[in-house]
């Protein structure tokens, strides 16, 4: 475009006697220059200039345009445009449909319109756009005044290239995950044990799950902090201990909770630190798990509420003193509980929480209270 006047409209530079010329249709240009022109008018800062761009517009004949319309070298804006005009003939939103520089969003948006039902047929023609941006699938699928032969070439996309890509991905995936969680048992794990145990997880778990809701995990900071945690309890970490607990941080949070359910003692003790309380919950479930285990468990400051309010509310773990004695010594154990077990405590032990720093101030007053009380 060698017109000075069209080349200072294109970059904004151009004074707006000339602006609103070109909005008139005044300036000689070639059609698909006065289109282009003027679908830029119609972002013009004044009123005035843009009202006579969009006037100007509409004095088109629609299919004048399609020449436009069908050359694959018309800018993308152009084709967005004419496919929501609303003076668009069924010719030229055909030539729209047709034509590959359109883009993907405006051929979705056009899949879920009440169109005639060949224009949605047209849409279905280009297989790859449907691939490419599956919207238009979706849009096609829901469209009342879909014809069956548009819903039958939208499905038949759909299946093939997504829900059985879908279906095969899952379908490897389910395999590596059962693969880790083999190693990680030290036996062999059968694709209908793996569904079962899944399967018995409840509804509100699986929910979280499927939705995202469970926290991803960073694996190399996971690992650091669950080593970290046991080091500073004086235990030793070998080589062999330390790969496992890699492969457990490495693990999705079903394939960590299967593992829990199912685990020997070291995996227990590992997932039961687990940051996301779905794993560190599902410990306690094990059938395996001990007293004595319980009994360690209750004593790690680091671990979560949510471990310890389940302990908490299990008549038979509790029944046991020394569990009592950790909860309450604990300070991440919620505070209703551990009032309720206060009272519970031998003196000795009493006397020894009311100096403890390291749990909440009112724990230390309440026992200092009762041991006054019962001396008294």
């Amino acid at each position: 475009m060698s017109n000075p006047v069209i080349t200072a409209i294109k970059s904004g530079n151009a004074p707006k006697p000339a602006r609103l010329a070109a909005a008139r249709g005044m300036l000689p240009l070639a059609q698909e220059d006065m289109v282009e022109v003027l679908l830029l008018l119609f972002q013009d800062p004044e009123d005035d200039v843009k009202t006579a761009a969009q006037a100007t517009f509409d004095t088109f004949e629609p299919n004048s345009l399609l020449p436009i319309a069908q050359n694959q070298a018309t800018s993308a804006t152009t084709l967005s445009f004419l496919s929501v005009w609303s003076k668009c003939s069924y010719e030229l939103l055909e030539a729209v449909i047709l034509n590959e520089t359109t883009p993907d969003e405006a051929i979705a948006y056009l899949a879920g319109r009440p169109l005639q039902g060949s224009l949605l047929e047209a849409i279905t023609i280009n297989q790859q756009r449907m691939i490419r941006y599956s919207a238009i699938i979706d849009n096609i699928l829901i469209n009342p005044v879909r014809t069956p032969e548009a819903e039958r070439r939208a499905r038949e996309v759909k299946v093939e290239f997504f829900e059985k890509e879908l279906g095969a991905s899952r379908v490897a995936e389910e395999m590596k995950a059962r693969a880790r969680v083999s190693q990680a048992l030290g036996i062999e794990i059968s694709e209908d044990e793996f569904q079962q145990v899944l399967s018995e997880f409840e509804s509100d778990t699986k929910q979280k799950i499927e939705n995202g809701d469970a926290e991803p995990i960073d694996p190399e900071a996971e690992l650091k902090r669950i080593l970290f945690e046991f080091e500073s309890e004086g235990e030793a970490i070998d080589n062999e201990r330390r790969s496992i607990y890699k492969l457990l941080a490495s693990m999705t949070v079903k394939e960590r909770i299967f593992v829990g359910l199912k685990g020997n003692r070291e995996v227990r003790m590992i997932l039961v630190r687990d940051s996301n309380k779905l794993v560190s919950s599902a410990v306690l479930k094990n059938p395996k798990i001990t007293d004595a285990e319980v009994e360690a468990v209750s004593k790690i400051k680091g671990i979560s509420e949510e471990v310890l309010r389940i302990i908490c509310m299990n008549r038979a773990w509790i029944s046991s003193y020394s569990i009592m004695h950790n909860l309450v010594c604990n300070p991440r154990t919620p505070l209703n509980y551990s009032m309720d077990f206060l009272k519970r405590l031998q003196n000795k032990d009493l006397k020894t929480l009311s100096k403890n720093k390291g749990v909440p101030d009112i724990l230390r007053t309440m026992a200092n209270r009762l041991v006054m009380q019962r001396q008294g």
